[in-house]
């Protein structure tokens, strides 16, 4: 009876709708980011890649990790107010103090101002110690899901790749941690903690004390992007993100130098790559040829999949056919799939299987619907009595226009691997650029 109620108001479902919501439509990430992490170790991904921001959040953490190991702080908390529920609160307030300190900075380096530029009235207030609940009361969060989606929650997982653990906040990273932030920053550190415990009996604060305590000027001035980040910050965070050797160092080194003369340069992977082979013992060279050849084995399948979907024929002889062309042009490579585990395994042998055999084409269609189906989407392409069947919203070309595009270009690579976030945290180091 209640859904006759509201049957009224369903329609059926338009698969045409929001279909194209995935810019990985062969599952293929997973596998090259095993890879690429081979050469980062977690410590570089594609949001954590901004120095300014692991500055921010390392500051904010030692704020806390201070907090914490004070009786004052411990004082604080009480009844059922977990260290685990203090740790949050204090992430979320110390956020929020980023978010209010920059809201008429044009340039801010941090995310959530806008959203508090367009509403200040909803969030007049930071959350106090009494307010132990305010946790999950998004009524104090500026952003939304604020914990996984602010600095902190974003960071997270490159924190504790370089044993920076928000659990623990202790030991000997932390210690040499927390020197470098109170060399650099003591002062302001200082500041906040004295304006916490100043304001540790109320339930809600006033973000107007900021301003009364000049919090917000010293955080400006320590952390605007017009300014570069201390020295000893920048070395910090060098050596424990694993840039200063080996292979994640000489590409950074590699990127440094394209970037140096002009920002806007784009990086040529291959390019890139080829160029530090000889600058690398043989356990990390064997990580850049591991890529080499990876790239090799996926690109001439995703730039087939892009003639799948971009073009307009539906005969399925005719793209077994181009894909010896592809193939022959970029070659397939000998990668092996050493050291891929769990998904990331299974899609790549699936893919070495099927390439080997004949029907290409079919096999890959039906690779497709699998990966999308995993997902729970809709897939891009299907094959409907022996005839390719593209979904409606796909821009189309003739098959001359694709090659014309793709296949006649001397390079022929796809994947990232997280190339682009070492130019954009480079580009994050010199003033001005980057956040």
């Amino acid at each position: 009876m209640t859904f006759m109620k509201y049957e009224s108001v369903f329609t059926e479902i338009d698969k045409s709708i929001n279909a194209d919501h995935s810019f990985d439509p062969l599952g293929l990430m997973v596998i090259w980011r095993s890879y690429a992490q081979e050469v980062f170790r977690g410590k570089i991904t594609t949001v954590a890649k901004d120095m300014r921001h692991f500055a921010i959040n390392l500051f904010n953490l030692s704020v806390i990790r201070k907090i914490l190991c004070s009786a004052e702080g411990q004082a604080l908390i009480h009844g059922e107010y977990t260290e685990d529920q203090f740790f949050s609160d204090l992430l979320v307030m110390m956020e929020n103090i980023f978010i209010y300190s920059f809201k008429d900075d044009s340039t801010p380096p941090v995310t959530g101002v806008t959203k508090y530029r367009k509403t200040p009235e909803r969030f007049p207030h930071l959350i106090g110690f009494r307010k132990w609940e305010g946790r999950n009361n998004q009524k104090y969060h500026i952003l939304s899901r604020q914990l996984q989606l602010g600095i902190s929650g974003r960071y997270k997982t490159s924190f504790k790749s370089m044993e920076l653990d928000y659990e623990k906040l202790k030991g000997k990273e932390w210690e040499s941690a927390e020197k470098i932030v109170h060399s650099c920053f003591g002062n302001l550190q200082d500041q906040i903690i004295a304006f916490f415990m100043e304001i540790k009996s109320k339930e809600e604060i006033s973000f107007s004390q900021l301003g009364e305590m000049k919090i917000d000027k010293g955080i400006q001035k320590a952390f605007n992007i017009e300014e570069k980040l201390p020295v000893e910050v920048d070395s910090f965070f060098m050596e424990k993100l694993g840039l200063t050797e080996g292979a994640a160092g000489a590409i950074y080194d590699g990127i440094k130098s394209l970037i140096s003369s002009n920002p806007e340069r784009k990086v040529d992977h291959r390019e890139l790559f080829n160029s530090i082979k000889g600058k690398l013992q043989e356990e990390e060279l064997e990580k850049i040829d591991n890529i080499l050849d990876l790239e090799s084995f996926l690109a001439p399948i995703q730039f087939f999949f892009d003639a799948l979907i971009q073009t307009s024929r539906d005969e399925i002889s005719l793209y077994d056919s181009l894909w010896e062309k592809i193939g022959e042009k970029c070659g397939k490579g000998s990668c092996d799939g050493v050291g891929l585990v769990g998904t990331a395994k299974s899609r790549f042998e699936h893919l070495q299987r099927f390439v080997a055999e004949r029907n290409i084409t079919r096999n890959l269609i039906e690779y497709h619907t699998k990966v999308q189906d995993e997902r729970h989407s809709v897939p891009w392409i299907s094959i409907e009595n022996e005839r390719i069947k593209r979904a409606e919203w796909r821009r189309i070309k003739t098959i001359n226009e694709w090659k014309k595009d793709t296949i006649d270009k001397e390079t022929c690579w796809k994947n990232d691997y997280y190339v682009s976030s070492i130019v954009y945290l480079a580009l994050s180091q010199s003033s001005g650029h980057g956040t």
